[in-house]
């Protein structure tokens, strides 16, 4: 049985959700009043030149399988809806980015008759970075999951500049992301001199 709220389509506030099934497409909704909310600060240190094509989003999986349905590989698996919840992210400086996201952006609900309502929970949230938008371009990406949230701490990735704006060996491949390495260390030496880094802080602001 497909989605009872919205099934004839979603609406611009609507996540449509990865899910198994042979209903057509399954939406969750947004919560109008989040509990949990933090602000996301991005800083870009010696990149070899701008990005003014950026973007963020929250990752929010299913916690309780039995709110999915059954399909076909291995017969009768189950496995819960997962879904990607888009926020903004703004240029404060050359090198800064901010953004507000929430932990919990989706409501709890049912999207199956007989099925327990989908039990929702963050699971990473994450950005990316291109120098244009154009296809064929590097993504520069980087994430923080539940337990790098949790600490407060900065997350700090590191890029080679070589692969900006575009790969040089792999052309327009269509989609290509670079997810980076935590520390220089993990380049070859030949590259460590020439990398850029991004660092994520997050600071919570209403629980």
């Amino acid at each position: 049985m497909q989605n009872s709220i919205t099934p004839n389509g979603g609406t611009p506030s609507d996540i449509l959700l990865n899910v198994f099934s042979g209903d057509g497409p399954v939406y969750g909704h947004r919560k109008k009043h989040p509990q949990h909310v933090y602000e996301i600060t991005i800083r870009i240190d010696d990149a070899p030149g701008p990005f003014s094509s950026f973007g963020a989003s929250v990752s929010m999986q299913g916690k309780n399988p039995a709110c999915g349905v059954p399909h076909g590989f291995p017969a009768g698996t189950i496995m819960a809806p997962d879904g990607v919840v888009p926020f903004s992210l703004t240029r404060i400086s050359d090198t800064e980015y901010r953004g507000t996201f929430a932990t919990d952006p989706l409501v709890d609900e049912v999207f199956w008759e007989g099925r327990p309502a989908c039990e929702w929970e963050f699971v990473a949230v994450g950005f990316g970075f291109s120098a244009t938008g154009a296809e064929g371009e590097t993504g520069f990406s980087g994430s923080l999951d539940a337990k790098e949230l949790a600490s407060g701490r900065p997350v700090r990735r590191y890029y080679r500049k070589s692969i900006y704006p575009k790969h040089p060996e792999i052309g327009d491949l269509k989609g290509y992301a670079d997810l980076g390495h935590q520390s220089p260390e993990q380049f070859s030496p030949e590259n460590r001199n020439h990398l850029f880094s991004i660092t994520a802080t997050i600071r919570e602001v209403r629980s």
